[in-house]
C-alpha cells in the first residue's frame, strides 16, 4: 500500500514465480517493510480458456474484490503466518466468450495466450493469462458487472493486435473477436570483432537483440513496439512475434553499456546496412526496413566491433589565465576519420587541471579537438582551439597531450 492508502506496485524479485507446493502451502519472502494486500489465482498458463477448472483471483481473507481485502503489516524480522485462502472453482458472475483470429485471413489463432482484466486496472494489478483452444475460441467465467479488456500476448507467437474492450451488465457477452497479426520470426547471429578478449566475451553473455516495429502510418519515435531476443552462447538470436511495419534493429547490453559499436547488418534479400558515420544510435534511427505480416527473416548477420579503446588526455593552457566565472570551458570533441562520413561528437570537457578522459571508443584514426568556449545561454562562443590526429589500438588507452593558447581577456 502506498502512503495515500491506495494499492501501489512494488517490485519483488521472482514474485511471478512464487506458487504453492503440492500441499497448497506457500511462502513469500524478501518483502520490504510496509502494508500489503495479498492475492492468489490459479496458474492458467497451461489451462485452455474453455476449461471448467478456472480459479479466479482471490484476496485475503477470501474475497474477490480488492477493496474488501484485509491489509497485512510486514515489519523487519517479523514473519506473518496463517494467511490462508479458499478458492471456489467458479466465481458467481457472467461469462465473456469469443475468438482470436488472424487479421489477414480470419483464420483461428489456436493455442494463443491472452490476458484480460478491468478496462481501467490499477497499476500493478495482475492480469490473468489464458489460452485459446484449437479453434481459437476462449471463454472467461465469473465476471461481475463492469468494463473489461481482452488482448493477445505478443510473446506467445503471433504479434498482438489492439485490445478489445467489452462491458458486462446483466448478461453473458459473446461474439468477441480479437484480431492479431501472424507475427514474424527473425533469426541470425551476432559477431564482434575483437571477441577473443575476455571483456567482449563477458558482454556477449548479457546481450539481447531488440527489434522496434514502427507502424506504416508514421515515424514518430513513440509510435513503436519493441520485441527482444537474448543472444545465445553460440552467438545466435531469435526474435518472435514481430508486428509488420518499418523495422529498426538495435543491440543492447542488459547489465552494461557502450562496450561495442555497430558495424553493419546483413539481411538476406535486403542487402547490407552499413554504419557509415560511426554513430551507433544514429544508425539504428536511420536504417529501417519494411516487413509484411508473417514475413520471416532468416540468416540476419549483425556485425559489431569492440569499443575497448580509451584516451587519457591532458591540455596545457598557455597565455592568459582562464577566469573562474563558470561560463568558460575547454570542451573536448572527437571525429573518427576512417569512416565514409566522418562526424564530430562531443567527448566531454577538460577539468581545471586540463585533464580529460574518453572511454568506449573503437580502434581507428581520430581527430581530437579541444576548444575553449564561452557559454552565452545555449550558444557556445569559440575563443581558441587546438587539434591532434591519433590512432587508437584495440584494448589500449592512448595518452594525448595538447597545448591550447588562451587569448587575452577571454
Amino acid at each position: 500500500m502506498g502512503p495515500d492508502g491506495k494499492l501501489a506496485a512494488v517490485y519483488i524479485p521472482f514474485l511471478d514465480q512464487m506458487s504453492t507446493d503440492d500441499r497448497g502451502i506457500y511462502r513469500i519472502y524478501g518483502l520490504p517493510t510496509g502494508r500489503y494486500v495479498v492475492g492468489f489465482r490459479s496458474d492458467n498458463k497451461t489451462v485452455p480458456a474453455s476449461s471448467e477448472k478456472q480459479y479466479p483471483l482471490a484476496f485475503y481473507p477470501g474475497v474477490s474484490d480488492e477493496d474488501r481485502a484485509r491489509e497485512i503489516d510486514v515489519s523487519v524480522g517479523k514473519e506473518v503466518t496463517d494467511i490462508d485462502f479458499n478458492f471456489a472453482e467458479k466465481e458467481p458472475g457472467f461469462s465473456a466468450s469469443g475468438r482470436i483470429v488472424f487479421m489477414s485471413s480470419g483464420e483461428a489463432a489456436a493455442n494463443v495466450e491472452f490476458v484480460y482484466g478491468k478496462a481501467h486496472a490499477k497499476s500493478g494489478e495482475p492480469a490473468p493469462h489464458l489460452r485459446t483452444d484449437e479453434n481459437g475460441a476462449f471463454r472467461i467465467e465469473g465476471l461481475p458487472p463492469g468494463k473489461y479488456f481482452v488482448e493477445a500476448v505478443r510473446y506467445s507467437g503471433p504479434g498482438n493486435g489492439d485490445p478489445v474492450q467489452f462491458e458486462i451488465t446483466d448478461a453473458d457477452v459473446s461474439g468477441l473477436e480479437v484480431k492479431v497479426t501472424r507475427g514474424s520470426v527473425i533469426t541470425g547471429t551476432v559477431s564482434i570483432e575483437g571477441a577473443d578478449n575476455k571483456m567482449v566475451i563477458a558482454v556477449l553473455q548479457d546481450m539481447e537483440i531488440q527489434v522496434s516495429a514502427f507502424p506504416y502510418s508514421g515515424d514518430r519515435e513513440d509510435e513503436h513496439i519493441q520485441f527482444a531476443g537474448r543472444v545465445a552462447p553460440d552467438h545466435s538470436f531469435k526474435v518472435t512475434g514481430v508486428r509488420p511495419g518499418k523495422l529498426s534493429f538495435s543491440v543492447e547490453e542488459i547489465f552494461a553499456w557502450g562496450h561495442f559499436q555497430m558495424q553493419s547488418i546483413e539481411i538476406p534479400g535486403v542487402g547490407s546496412l552499413i554504419n557509415d558515420t560511426g554513430d551507433t544510435q544514429q544508425f539504428f534511427k536511420e536504417h529501417r526496413i519494411d516487413i509484411k505480416d508473417g514475413q520471416n527473416l532468416d540468416g540476419v548477420a549483425i556485425k559489431l566491433i569492440a569499443a575497448d579503446c580509451g584516451v587519457n588526455g591532458h591540455v596545457t593552457f598557455e597565455g592568459a589565465t582562464i577566469p573562474n566565472t563558470g561560463d568558460i570551458f575547454a570542451y573536448v570533441y572527437y571525429t573518427k576519420l576512417d569512416v565514409p562520413k566522418p562526424e564530430e561528437r562531443i567527448g566531454g570537457a577538460a577539468d581545471l587541471n586540463g585533464e580529460f578522459v574518453m572511454r568506449y571508443l573503437v580502434p581507428g584514426q581520430y581527430k581530437i579537438r579541444v576548444a575553449l568556449e564561452r557559454m552565452q545561454g545555449l550558444l557556445k562562443i569559440k575563443l581558441s582551439e587546438v587539434s591532434k590526429t591519433v590512432f587508437l589500438q584495440s584494448g589500449k588507452d592512448t595518452d594525448v597531450s595538447l597545448v591550447l593558447k588562451v587569448p587575452a581577456n577571454p
